[in-house]
Formats: C-alpha cells, sequence, structure tokens
C-alpha cells in the first residue's frame, strides 16, 4: 500500500500514459484549428505519440513543439496537395450528383471521382506517420506513401473503414 504513489508502479506509469495521451490529443486538435496545420500537428502527434507513450522516452509536450516545428514547413505542403486532391475530387462528385443527366458516363465519372477521394484519403492516413519518423524530400515521403498504401491495400481499405467509423461518431 505505501508503493501506490511510487513513479514506478504499474498503476502510476499507466496513468502517465493516459494523460499524455489525453494532452496530445488536445495539443492536436488545438493545433489543427487552423485547417492549414493539420498536416504538421498530425506528423508531430505520431511522433510524440511513439516517442512519449511506446518508448516512454521525453514529455508529451515538448516533444510535439518540437516536432511540429521541425515538420511545418514539409508537412503544410504535403497537407494542402492531399486537401487540394481530396476536395477537388469531392467537389466534382457533388457537381457530377446535381446533373440531371442520367447516363453511364456521368455515373461512371462520379465513380472515379469517389475513387479518387478514397485514394487520396488512404494516401493522406500514411503521409504524416511516415513523415515523422524519416527525413525525405516531399517528393520521395509521397511515393514512397502512395507504394505502401497499394503494397498493403487490404490493411490500407481496413484503416479507411475505421476512419471512416470514427468521423462518423463524432
Amino acid at each position: 500500500m505505501r508503493n501506490i504513489f511510487n513513479y514506478e508502479n504499474g498503476i502510476m506509469r499507466t496513468i502517465n500514459k493516459v494523460a499524455d495521451g489525453v494532452t496530445l490529443g488536445v495539443l492536436w486538435a488545438i493545433c489543427s484549428i487552423p485547417v492549414v496545420t493539420i498536416g504538421a500537428s498530425s506528423a508531430a502527434f505520431y511522433y510524440a505519440y511513439n516517442r512519449c507513450i511506446r518508448q516512454n522516452m521525453d514529455y508529451a509536450w515538448k516533444t510535439f513543439f518540437a516536432c511540429f516545428k521541425a515538420n511545418f514547413k514539409q508537412a503544410t505542403r504535403i497537407w494542402l496537395i492531399v486537401l487540394g486532391l481530396s476536395f477537388i475530387a469531392a467537389l466534382d462528385c457533388y457537381l457530377l450528383s446535381l446533373m440531371n443527366v442520367a447516363a453511364i458516363l456521368v455515373t461512371a465519372l462520379q465513380a472515379a471521382m469517389i475513387a479518387v477521394l478514397l485514394v487520396s484519403i488512404i494516401w493522406g492516413i500514411y503521409l504524416f506517420p511516415y513523415l515523422s519518423r524519416f527525413d525525405n524530400p516531399t517528393k520521395t515521403v509521397m511515393k514512397n506513401c502512395a507504394l505502401i498504401a497499394l503494397a498493403n491495400m487490404p490493411q490500407s481499405i481496413l484503416l479507411l473503414v475505421l476512419l471512416i467509423c470514427i468521423i462518423s461518431f463524432l
């Protein structure tokens, strides 16, 4: 009973990990309020989560902001590319749905735009963890993440389904 407040106790380590997880979640949400910084805050979240919670190495907030600062330019560029591609595909789907023509070509174009939207979301799922872990040029990061997503398509589809489920419950 006297070791209950010992820092090395299993209960205290668990409480510390939960507190770090909540801290990182709050930091991610606050730093993602300007939509432009979602990429940098996602990369910082993944890096800080791996370093603080999985490896028990540093302070969560300090690691988060160090990674946020280090990856800001590259993550913002990548995020704007993914956001632009997703926005264009979603806008095309919406505009095609407004057409009163029930042609097969319109339906095929709409299906193609939905596929582009889903692929860009899957690609985005892989980009920011990869960016937080490796130091590569932007073109290499984007190419490698596309290859990883294609090579692991069943897992990528599962990640997409989980993301859609999480977003739908919010």
